[in-house]
Order: C-alpha cells, then structure tokens, then sequence
C-alpha cells in the first residue's frame, strides 16, 4: 500500500477526529477478520460490538459510526475519527485509493480460462513492467481490499481476475480497480447456485461492459455462443475479437499438438506469425490469443509477445500430465470443473496422449442448481463420444454420469461409481496399465487431491 496520512483522506471519510493524532501515518488497511488491526492501519469497524485493538498495536486509526464501541480506548497513540456511516465512508476510501493511480488495469472474466489468461498477461508483460495480479484463481469478493492494496506508485499494470458467483459481483469488483481493458474468454454453464437461470448469468458476465464503462478496449472470443448474445449497442470503445473458426483480428489456424504445447499460426493484419504456447488443448490458443491482443493494446509488439508466451509456466493443476499408478499416465485437472472444462480437458486426453487405453474419473460438478440433472447428463453424452475405454465417477450425484453412459451403450463391465476416492483408487489401480492415460477431473474445492497423490506417489 502507498503510505497516506490520515490529513489526505479525512475529507473523504466525511470524517471528525474526536481523539488522538492529527495527522498519523497509514500503511494498511484494516476490515474484518481477514484484515485485522495492525500498527499504522486504519480500521474500518463495521460490526456492532466494541473494537478489541491487539495487544501489540501502539498507534492505529479507528473508523466509527458508534461512539460507544470506542469509549474504554484509552490509548494515546490510538486516533478515532467519527463518520455518519463506516461502510459508504469506507467505499469512498477504496474509490480515492484507486484514484491515486494512473496505470492501466485488465479485468478478466469467463467460466474457463481466466486464470491461464490472467496469468498469461502477467508474464508477458512481467520482462519490463511491475505488474500487480490476483493469485491463482483466488478471485473472491473479499480479496478485492488485498489485491487493491498491492498497488502503489511503483505499479505500471495490474491484470485482475474478475470471478462471479452471483448478481452484481462484477460491478462490485469493478468498483475497487475501474479496469480499462476487459476480456471475456467465453460463456459457459457454472455457478447456477447464485444466479439460478443461465440467461442470469450471462447478464452478470456481460457486465464487464459496465466495469469499463461502456468504453476501453474490449476483448471477445467470436466463436463462443453465449457470448455473442451480450448487447453491445451501447459500447463505444473498442472491440477486439479473437478466434480459431473464423476472419477476425486476431484468427489462429492450423493448430496442433506439439511437445509440451500448442503450435498454431497467428494471422494478424494480413501477417502469418508462427506461435507456441506451452500447456495442451484448444483451449490454451484461446488463451494466448486473448494475452498476445491485450498487449498490444499495451504497445507490446506481436513479435515480443509471442516470443514471450513461449517460456510461460502454465497453472499447475490445468491438464497437468504426471507419472502415475502403474506406471500409467495422469492428467490432472483437479483445478476446478464444469461442463464446459471437461469438455476441453477430454480433448486434451484424445489428442495429447498416446496410450492406446484411456480412463476418465470425474467427480461432482458443484454449482450447476437445479440444472444439474441436464448438465451430468450432457457430460455423459461428451464422454461417450470420446470413446474412452473406462469412465469412473466419484460422489453422490455423480453417478448419474455413470448411468447415461450406460444406458448410451458403454460396456457395464468399463463404467464404474465410487462413492468414495479408495474405492475410486482401487478401481484405477486395476484398470491400468503402463499403457494407460488417467484423465481426473474434479473441483479442488471437493478436495480430491488426496487422489491424484496416492495416483502419482510411485
């Protein structure tokens, strides 16, 4: 955090020193749990019940709406300033933090490949700028304060991961870091505990419009469905489209499986650019075209950007290809899953392995509300056609998945449910062979990595 004195921001808490310093130093900020008091923050109190400070703090700022939660603070070193109401107060501070920045800042969104285009912009632009980024796919709401807080006068960008999980929360991400640039990878079916409908969650998603109000430098994938249902009669910026299907600004063609990565060519401005992206899958060129046309829109050369992109580390647990069981091999997606993942990740397992038997295990897809039914059994259908040699599925609803792909007509002897990951372990343990690819995919957040280590422990 850039260091403030309490003197530049009282005018725009609408605040009133009632005790302690005039004008004390600020290095943090405090709200809640995650973010406790400390020396040199300024605490935002916004439960109602009296402030306990940690024993170790000596000077601090206390926000407040109640004087009564701060009247046995004795403290010298303790300054309480008085406003009308703490949370507004408190927003106002975020909005005045971000004003105090003049640098770019990208928002990402997208039910797959945010976190791999996030990351892919961080690192190209990484070789000569100090760049800000959320972590991983840590992308919730209340991390926002953090990531904010990461900037300071010594930031050129930040690329911030824009998650949803219900109505408004782009806006209220947008809120804290007002992103220029937007990127929305594509549209799928997720998080339908929070929005219920899915024509509800492409609203949320075309959101991003607003975040950058409605101008800035827009980037869109020109083959998704769903996002080509998102109004943009009232943008007035700039649209950037990218594709592998069809003419665009930024189209890849002949694409293929290469080593470690994708090998693609890159038709910009009437130029062909030979290119490779490390990680397997479609998917993956959707990414890197998404990071090498965000950018440019930074004055990155194409050249340098694609050069770049070739030494990127990919997201550990994204199509990951290990050394397993049996001397098989695994590929573990264990990141997170939804249909419109798993459908990527079951390319990967046709096309970037060349074991002659191959084995899917897919866990409980969360978040699918009362569509569940439908998605498991579009999934079932997907993973039929893949023509795998065995499908395993772990967990309660899961076995629905199983029982499709049963009545689709895959061999009873080759389809398995485990209600749990021994059982689960046990059926992969006599499946396979060194002959073998494994394909796992299941959500972090089911906390199936106890199975991928007993599967990749030999």
């Amino acid at each position: 955090m850039e260091h403030l004195r309490l003197v530049s921001i009282l005018p725009v808490l609408k605040g009133e020193i009632i005790k302690g310093q005039e004008n004390p130093l600020i290095k943090s900020v405090a709200k809640g749990k995650k973010y406790p008091i400390t020396n040199h923050s300024i605490y935002f109190h916004m439960k109602k019940q009296k402030i306990q400070i940690p024993s170790d703090v000596d000077e601090c700022v206390l926000v407040v709406s109640n004087i009564s939660y701060v009247k046995s603070i004795k403290d010298e070193g303790i300054t309480i300033v008085y406003v009308q109401n703490v949370k507004n107060a408190y927003y106002r501070f975020i909005s005045y933090y971000r004003s105090l920045f003049s640098l770019p800042i990208i928002g990402v969104t997208g039910t797959c490949g945010k976190t791999t285009t996030k990351e892919m912009i961080a690192w190209i632009l990484s070789k000569d700028l100090n760049v800000v980024k959320t972590r991983l796919s840590e992308n919730g709401l209340s991390r926002n304060l953090k990531y904010l807080m990461q900037i300071d006068n010594k930031t050129d960008v930040a690329v911030i991961e824009m998650g949803v999980d219900s109505p408004d929360n782009m806006l209220y991400t947008a809120h804290y870091f007002k992103p220029e640039i937007g990127v929305i990878t594509n549209i799928g079916v997720d998080h339908l505990e929070g929005f219920h409908e899915h024509d509800k969650y492409i609203e949320e998603k075309a959101k991003m419009l607003t975040a950058i109000q409605n101008k800035g430098v827009l980037v869109l994938n020109a083959d998704d469905e769903y996002t080509k249902r998102i109004n943009l009669n009232d943008f007035k910026g700039k649209i950037v489209y990218v594709s592998l299907k069809k003419d665009t600004m930024f189209t890849a063609s002949n694409i293929r499986y290469g080593k470690k990565g994708m090998r693609f060519n890159l038709t910009y401005n009437g130029t062909v650019y030979p290119c490779y992206v490390p990680g397997f899958g479609e998917h993956n060129v959707y990414n890197a075209l998404y990071a090498i046309a965000v950018c440019m829109e930074l004055n990155i050369g194409i050249i340098e950007a694609i050069e770049r992109l070739k030494s990127f580390k990919h997201v550990r647990r994204h199509t990951q290809f290990k050394k397993g069981i049996n001397e098989c091999e695994i590929i573990d997606d264990t990141w997170s899953t939804n249909p419109t993942s798993i459908k990527a990740a079951l390319d990967v397992l046709q096309h970037a392995s060349k074991a002659n038997k191959k084995i899917v295990v897919l866990g409980d897809i969360e978040e699918l509300g009362q569509s569940f039914v439908n998605e498991y059994m579009k999934v079932a259908d997907l993973v039929v056609n893949s023509k795998v040699d065995f499908f395993v599925t772990i967990g309660e609803k899961s076995k629905i998945m199983s029982d499709r792909a049963i009545e689709l007509g895959m061999d009873t002897n080759k389809v398995f449910h485990a209600y749990d990951q021994q059982a689960a372990f046990d059926i992969i343990q006599a499946t396979s062979d060194r002959d073998t690819c494994i394909l796992v995919k299941t959500s972090m957040n089911l906390s199936y990595s106890g199975l991928i280590k007993k599967l990749t422990q030999f």
